[in-house]
C-alpha cells in the first residue's frame, strides 16, 4: 500500500461488500469512458473503474482498495472535498470541482458529479462520476490571458495614436511662444538708453522659458517616438547611451520629484543591433518598475551601467531595492503576474519586456546573485 493512500477499511470488508453488488454494475463502472468510484462516508474507495485508476496513477485496484482518497485532494482543497462526501453520503446530490495529486506527482483538476448510493449493508455511500478538466481550465485561462493581453494592445494603441496626435498639437504653438521668446530678447537688446544690468532680469526670463520650452519640446518629441510601435523586421544598430537617455527624458522628473539619484556608467562608443524604440520602452518599463519599487524607500538610487565580457555586452539596471523574494523569481517574467496593487499593474509589462528583447536577439532576465533588484539586457551583437 502506497505512502499516499491510508486505508479506513479493511480489504476483507471491502471484498464482502463487493460481493454483495450487482454483477451487472460493476461491468458498467469499467466501462464507463469518465472515472467512476465509490466512497464511504469515511473517505475508503470501495470501487473505481480502469479510468479512475489512470487518473489517480495507480496501476490496479487492489493496491488502492479501502485506501483514504482525501489523502489524493491537495491540502488547500481537503476539508471542502471531506464536507462534501459527508453532505452526499448525507442524502444530497451535488457537483464540485478540486484538484487532486496523483501516486506519480501529477496534479489534475477534476471535476465530480455526486449522488447517495446505498449499500446493501444499509449504509449510504458516495456514487461519483468524475471527469479531469485540467485541460479545460488552462484553455479558458489562455483564453482569458489572450482576451486581457488584445485589450491591453488595444488600449495602447489608442494611447498611442492619442499621444501622437497631442503631440503634433502642442509642438505648433510651443515653436511659436519659442520664436517670441527669441524676438524679445533680440528688441530688449536694441534698445536704446536702457542699461543692461535693467534688463538682466527680464532676458534671464526669457532665457528661461525658452530653456522651458526646449525641454518640453524634447519631452513632446520623446513621446511620439514612443507613442509608434517598434519595427523588429529590420534592426539596425543604435548608441546604447542614446537609448538609456531617450528613456530616461521621460521618467527623470518623477525620480527628482522622490529625490531618487540615478548612477550612469554606459561605455558611450557601444552600438548594439536593435529597435532603438523598442529598446528604449523596455528600459523605460525596467526604470519605472524601479521607481514603484523605490520611491518610499529611505535609500532610493538607480544605476545603469554597461559591462562587456564573453563576446557579449550587457546592460545591468540595478535599484535600491531588496531583492525580489525568491518565491516570485520563477513568475515576475510570466504574464499577467504582477504585484502591484488592484489597478496599478496589468502584469504584461515585464513579459512584454521579455518578448521585445528575444525579437532583438537578446534577452532580459533577473539577476539574483547581487543583493539589490537588478535586471540584465544582454546583447550578442555590438560593436564599438
Amino acid at each position: 500500500m502506497t505512502e499516499a493512500l491510508k486505508p479506513k477499511i479493511t480489504q476483507h470488508d471491502i471484498i464482502k461488500l463487493l460481493r454483495l453488488e450487482n454483477a451487472d454494475f460493476t461491468k458498467i463502472i469499467d466501462s464507463t469512458p469518465s472515472c467512476l468510484k465509490i466512497l464511504t462516508r469515511d473517505g475508503s474507495l470501495l470501487k473505481m473503474n480502469s479510468v479512475g485508476l489512470n487518473l489517480i496513477e495507480a496501476p490496479n485496484f487492489e493496491c488502492v482498495m479501502g485506501a483514504n482518497v482525501y489523502d489524493l485532494v491537495i491540502e488547500e482543497h481537503r476539508d471542502l472535498y471531506i464536507a462534501f462526501n459527508e453532505r452526499i453520503c448525507s442524502g444530497k446530490q451535488g457537483s464540485l470541482i478540486f484538484n487532486i495529486i496523483g501516486l506519480n506527482g501529477t496534479e489534475r483538476i477534476m471535476e465530480t458529479f455526486a449522488r447517495p448510493y446505498k449499500l446493501t449493508n444499509g449504509e449510504t455511500a458516495q456514487l461519483a462520476i468524475t471527469n479531469d478538466i485540467t485541460k479545460r481550465i488552462n484553455a479558458e485561462k489562455d483564453l482569458r490571458k489572450n482576451k486581457q493581453a488584445l485589450e491591453e494592445a488595444s488600449r495602447l494603441a489608442a494611447i498611442g495614436e492619442f499621444a501622437a496626435g497631442i503631440a503634433h498639437e502642442i509642438n505648433n504653438p510651443l515653436a511659436i511662444i519659442y520664436g517670441k521668446a527669441q524676438l524679445l530678447d533680440i528688441q530688449l537688446r536694441k534698445l536704446v538708453g536702457i542699461e543692461l544690468n535693467d534688463i538682466e532680469p527680464i532676458v534671464n526670463t526669457l532665457n528661461s522659458i525658452t530653456d522651458t520650452i526646449v525641454h518640453t519640446s524634447d519631452i513632446i518629441n520623446n513621446l511620439k517616438k514612443f507613442s509608434r510601435a517598434p519595427e523588429y523586421d529590420q534592426l539596425e544598430w543604435s548608441n546604447l547611451q542614446s537609448n538609456v537617455k531617450n528613456a530616461l527624458k521621460m521618467c527623470s522628473k518623477k525620480c527628482a520629484d522622490f529625490n531618487i539619484e540615478i548612477i550612469l556608467n554606459i561605455d558611450t562608443e557601444i552600438e548594439v543591433l536593435c529597435s532603438p524604440i523598442g529598446l528604449s520602452q523596455v528600459i523605460l518599463n525596467l526604470i519605472n518598475n524601479s521607481f514603484d519599487a523605490i520611491k518610499e524607500k529611505e535609500s532610493k538610487w538607480l544605476k545603469i551601467e554597461s559591462m562587456v565580457s564573453n563576446k557579449k555586452v550587457q546592460l545591468a539596471i540595478t535599484d535600491s531595492g531588496n531583492g525580489i523574494n525568491s518565491e516570485l523569481k520563477t513568475k515576475i517574467l510570466q504574464p499577467f503576474f504582477t504585484t502591484k496593487e488592484p489597478g496599478k499593474g496589468t502584469g504584461l509589462g515585464l513579459s512584454i519586456s521579455v518578448n521585445s528583447m528575444e525579437k532583438m536577439n537578446a534577452q532580459l532576465f533577473l539577476n539574483d546573485k547581487v543583493d539589490n533588484t537588478q535586471f540584465i539586457l544582454e546583447f550578442k551583437s555590438f560593436r564599438k
